[in-house]
């Protein structure tokens, strides 16, 4: 029985602190540990800017209210990790694992997020301003309330929520928004050309002045939505239900 247990409590203590210690104590001590395990580390708090920590596992890692100013964190995986109100500034996230991490009020302006894996992330509050979300996957990613005036070009946003997120001046030419939830979302002088809006929920987006040229609204629900100036050449609209286009441009450049 005692020795059930010695092994019961030796397991446990591994569950908690799966990481490398050594690699913790390199980072702490340099600001550098690039390929580290540091899977599960509290790093909460920490102030790090410009630190490397490419292709570092940090999955499951608390880093709430941490400082990555400058950062690269290129293939980094922080997967189900906590990086609420992290300071993402200017960091390079190309290429990043961050399937189902929680970063509310996280500040991403400036960063670099080409092909990430954002899928199941919650972005809620988020401030993209600048960012790079080109060709990443944000399949069932929250973005309520975020706001973007950066680039989404290619981006997947399949079944991702978007209530209130202000993406005025966005590009996000060719993204993938099918199926998508964006009420009272602002998409105001964003570049929307050829986004898939099919099957979406668009209650009260502001489309005003964007340009939504070849962009597929097929089977969308637009109850509410404003379109005045905006441009809908070669637009599709087929199965859409509660639009008005009536102060819509569908000739213009």
């Amino acid at each position: 029985m005692r020795r059930l247990l010695f092994v019961l409590a030796l397991l446990l203590g591994s569950l908690a602190r799966p990481y490398s210690q050594a690699d913790y104590d390199n980072l702490i001590s340099t600001g550098s540990c690039p390929g580290c395990d540091l899977s599960g580390a509290n790093l909460s708090s920490v102030y790090l800017p410009y630190a490397d920590l490419n292709r570092a596992n940090l999955s499951g890692a608390n880093l709430v209210q941490a400082n990555l100013h400058g950062a690269n964190l290129v293939q980094v995986n922080l997967n189900s990790s906590f990086i609420m109100n992290v300071n993402f500034t200017g960091v390079d996230l190309s290429s990043a694992s961050m399937v189902s991490a929680n970063s509310v009020n996280a500040n991403f302006s400036g960063s670099n997020l080409y092909n990430a894996d954002l899928t199941g992330a919650n972005l809620t509050k988020a401030n993209l301003n600048g960012a790079n979300f080109s060709n990443a996957n944000l399949t069932n990613v929250y973005l309520v309330e975020a706001f973007s005036n950066g680039s989404f070009m290619n981006a997947n946003l399949t079944n991702s929520v978007l209530t209130k997120a202000n993406f005025s001046r966005a590009n996000l030419t060719d993204a993938n928004l099918t199926g998508s939830s964006s009420e009272n979302a602002i998409f105001k002088k964003a570049y929307l050309i050829n986004v898939d809006f099919s099957n979406a929920y668009l209650k009260g987006v502001n489309f005003e002045a964007s340009s939504l040229t070849g962009a597929n609204f097929s089977a969308s629900n637009l109850l509410e939505s404003k379109f005045s100036d905006a441009c809908i050449n070669n637009a599709i609209f087929t199965g859409a239900v509660n639009f008005d286009l009536s102060d819509a441009l569908s000739a213009c450049k």
